[in-house]
């Protein structure tokens, strides 16, 4: 099935949001924020393969990444999920 391409360049309305204390307590949660960077720091990211499934008829995998600067201090973590169509 071919993708539909009519949508790009739609925009849609703007919306306005009010940010508060708790909002940004919740966001520095959730991005799992580590240590700070500084210049000069050398960063090592090791890639796992987390997971690997089927979802509708699709290939699911999970990739996790983790960067540690050189004293050993966790500085980032990602997730990425990747869906891939069947043939």
């Amino acid at each position: 099935m071919p993708v539909n391409t009519e949508a790009i360049g739609k925009r849609y309305p703007a919306s306005v949001y009010a940010v508060g204390r708790e909002k940004i307590r919740e966001y520095a949660y959730a991005v799992e924020w580590g240590g700070v960077v500084v210049a000069g720091d050398e960063i090592t990211t090791t890639t796992t393969v987390a997971e690997i499934g089927e979802r509708a008829g699709m290939g699911s995998y999970v990739f996790r990444t983790d960067s540690q600067n050189e004293r050993g201090d966790t500085v980032c973590t990602g997730i990425w999920r990747q869906l891939v169509r069947g043939s």
